[in-house]
């Protein structure tokens, strides 16, 4: 019998995930024919997602005149280096149209003369490295939810799951505006104020930056469907530290939670259309659910304290 442990992230504010929400159907199916683990399905956990976003803040490189431009391209059209780049040492990720770079092609690209970055947004972008380099909004975020193809804004979401509230949004989330642009979340700081880190015309570069919700309203917060929540901490609402374990995960539909923080009251099943099937009272450290009666797939659990999510995670039944 295998084990998985979940060190839930912790809810900055209540959580309210009743209202249905979209899956990518030819996920849900693999996974409830079983032909899919929860590690083969790519998991990836928040504190990953943030240190794969870091570096893109702390790129140093180094240009030369010939990485300098301001001329087409015969692939991809007119290229403009953004104005803050000059030649020698530069540090942080230039933005990019189209663009999906890494640091370490990033570098090599410099070596033969590329531009580094491009903020001519009026062509089709350059997401081949054919003359400039860097990362455009959603390039940044694909690298960042490790993903080897490069998603755009309107594809992210056959990826992720919408919350109903802005308030919800944890480390490694977005906001994405589709056709437009997507900002990843660094911070909640539960005050309806989001820090986030993102690939922009505000400054041409991958940099940090602090929005309000008023600022956000065209945003839909989004959670990848791959996070897992193997993420640790301290909650922010009780103060205590909240271990869950789930087991056996993968299961047959018997299932128990081992959950270690003394406030919390309440555990709440969803599926992934988003519509609670079960709601247990925690009275113990251990918490058994018999789930032999739902259908296969991927189901999240909330564990709440009076009302409020203390941390959320996954596990499949096959």
């Amino acid at each position: 019998m295998k084990h998985f442990k979940f060190d839930a992230w912790f809810g900055q504010s209540a959580m309210n995930q009743k209202k249905n929400r979209p899956m990518n159907k030819q996920i849900l199916l693999l996974l409830s024919a079983g032909l899919f683990s929860v590690t083969g399905f790519g998991q990836i956990t928040r504190t990953q997602i943030i240190s794969n976003a870091v570096p893109f803040t702390t790129y140093s490189f180094t240009t030369g005149s010939s990485n300098i431009w301001n001329k087409s391209c015969s692939a991809v059209g007119s290229i403009v280096t953004p104005s803050w780049v000059v030649t020698g040492k530069d540090t942080s990720m230039p933005y990019c149209w189209g663009g999906f770079s890494t640091p370490a092609s990033f570098t090599n690209g410099l070596t033969h003369g590329l531009s580094a970055g491009d903020n001519d947004c009026s062509t089709s972008g350059d997401g081949s490295e054919s003359c400039a380099l860097g990362v455009d909004c959603s390039g940044f975020v694909s690298h960042c939810w490790a993903l080897t193809t490069k998603y755009s804004t309107n594809t992210l979401p056959n990826i992720s799951t919408a919350y109903s509230s802005a308030s919800q949004v944890q480390p490694g989330d977005i906001f994405n505006y589709a056709g437009s642009h997507v900002r990843l979340v660094e911070t909640n700081y539960a005050n309806g104020s989001y820090r986030v880190i993102e690939s922009s015309a505000n400054g041409w570069h991958v940099a940090y930056h602090t929005y309000t919700a008023s600022q956000l309203t065209s945003y839909v917060p989004r959670w990848y469907i791959h996070v897992s929540a193997s993420v640790t901490g301290t909650n922010n609402i009780t103060g205590q530290p909240l271990s869950v374990t789930v087991f056996p995960n993968p299961s047959n539909g018997q299932i128990s939670l081992s959950i270690q923080n003394e406030s919390a009251d309440l555990i709440e099943i969803y599926n992934m259309l988003g519509q609670k099937i079960i709601e247990e009272k925690i009275l113990n450290e251990k918490t058994d659910l018999d789930m032999s009666g739902q259908a296969k797939g991927m189901y999240i659990y909330h564990v709440l304290n009076k009302g409020q999510v203390l941390g959320q995670g996954k596990f499949l039944i096959q």
